[in-house]
């Protein structure tokens, strides 16, 4: 997704990427994010994964989401009913059928821009594909 100020959101595509999105995800957020986050590129087969977003403005980062099935939602049901059949298929059913923002970061130097916005929405329609 390009909007017309030339920024660019889209899942992250190399390694170098990848380690850039995941330190200004770990830097701007300061609570522990939960859930597992890739090391690198994920190949997109239209399955729902853990997945990480970055959003690019001049070929800087400015912003970085992480994005993935909802395994703490899952894990959360499980914890509290047991592990009955149904609670178990239900929580299944989640991982691979609902996807979580995990995190939504902005470098401070580019908040007030708009740019969490378009994470948001780049991971809106992304989810809605897988």
């Amino acid at each position: 997704m390009t909007m017309n100020n030339q920024l660019t959101v889209r899942p992250v595509a190399t390694d170098i990427e990848a380690q850039e999105t995941r330190r200004l995800l770990t830097e701007q957020i300061h609570a522990r994010i939960e859930a597992p986050m890739p090391t690198g590129p994920v190949h997109d087969d239209g399955t729902l994964r853990p997945t990480l977003i970055g959003a690019w403005r001049d070929n800087r980062l400015t912003g970085a989401a992480l994005i993935g099935p909802a395994i703490q939602a899952a894990r959360q049901m499980l914890a509290g009913q047991g592990t009955t059949p149904g609670t178990y298929q239900a929580a299944q059913t989640i991982m691979r059928h609902v996807a979580m923002s995990e995190a939504i970061a902005v470098h401070p130097d580019h908040r007030h821009e708009g740019i969490g916005l378009e994470i948001k929405r780049f991971c809106d329609t992304w989810a809605a594909r897988h």
